[in-house]
């Protein structure tokens, strides 16, 4: 007779399922560089200058500092007053721990390092709509890169039919999931807007933030724009732009690490649409690859002197 408690619980069998389907993205990776001409790959990577790659991660770490003063601001409406300087290196930590899991939840691991500031609930809420203004401003910029894209490319039409739907269809069909997600979901979307409300004190406390935000947002995804003409490649730098704010947006996408084979596909199917090569897709998303890794040095090196121990996180 088989023993259940030898059998995996439910939270095993989650975790495992997961982990399944973060590889999937790591396949699809594996997958795509299977196909690579390196010898291309590398003399496009080679054009880059170095000028434009320290520009590019100055302009990060600027753009990660603009973030640390709004989540000053947020950590303020609970009567918590930290250093800027102070919320910068947790930050970076955050950007360290966010960046190798799916989702960038480990970004949350902030809570650690303001426990004794602030107790659980509230810095949780801190965090929590930290994350809320990262999502409003790129669903902004994302459904205005939509907007430049089918303007300039008509991809809603071009994906409507190569599933045999005319665009009216398509359209329909998207938004009749949308309204079904939202039924669904409403009382979890209620429940975040209620979360958000409690933490702005007041509508120009929000676009105050939110200005913060988009401006962080420029200068990050604006790095990546630099080293894409550092290294000549010949796209307008508002599709470059838009185009690196919905691959951002589907890399939140939990079923990979590091953003690996989702981000190399988005940008592959970005830069057919400019008619430019496989291979100049992949370099600069490899290239991309190792700027997110560089920009999190300054998180690592401060990670490494008080690492996180989750255990301590409810004392």
């Amino acid at each position: 007779m088989t023993n259940l408690s030898s059998l995996p619980n439910n939270k095993t069998l989650k975790s495992l399922l997961s982990w399944l389907i973060k590889l999937l993205g790591i396949t699809l990776f594996i997958y795509l560089l299977k196909n690579v001409d390196w010898k291309v790959c590398k003399d496009e990577m080679s054009k880059i200058s170095i000028f434009s790659l320290v520009i590019a991660l100055l302009m990060i770490q600027i753009g990660y500092l603009i973030k640390s003063k709004r989540w000053q601001i947020i950590l303020g409406h609970y009567e918590v007053t930290i250093p800027v300087w102070k919320l910068f290196k947790i930050f970076s930590i955050g950007t360290f721990l966010g960046l190798v899991t799916p989702g960038k939840i480990g970004d949350f691991g902030r809570l650690f390092y303001i426990k004794k500031y602030i107790d659980i609930k509230k810095g949780l809420s801190s965090l929590f709509i930290d994350r809320i203004f990262d999502l409003i401003s790129l669903g902004i910029f994302g459904f205005v890169s939509i907007i430049y894209f089918e303007n300039n490319f008509k991809i809603i039409n071009k994906i409507s039919l190569q599933f045999g739907y005319e665009k009216q269809y398509f359209l329909i069909g998207v938004i009749i999931s949308t309204l079904a997600l939202y039924v669904i979901l409403r009382k979890k979307i209620i429940s975040i807007i209620q979360t958000i409300m409690e933490g702005f004190k007041g509508f120009i406390s929000f676009i105050k933030q939110l200005i913060i935000t988009v401006f962080s947002m420029i200068l990050i995804y604006g790095a990546f724009v630099v080293v894409c003409y550092g290294m000549n490649i010949q796209i307008h730098y508002l599709g470059l732009f838009f185009g690196l704010i919905l691959i951002g947006l589907l890399s939140l996408i939990p079923i990979t690490v590091l953003g690996l084979g989702v981000r190399e596909v988005s940008m592959v199917y970005i830069f057919d649409l400019y008619g430019l090569g496989f291979e100049k897709a992949i370099a600069l998303s490899l290239i991309m690859l190792i700027m997110q890794i560089i920009s999190t040095i300054p998180g690592i090196i401060w990670f490494s002197k008080k690492p996180l121990n989750f255990n301590k996180i409810n004392t």
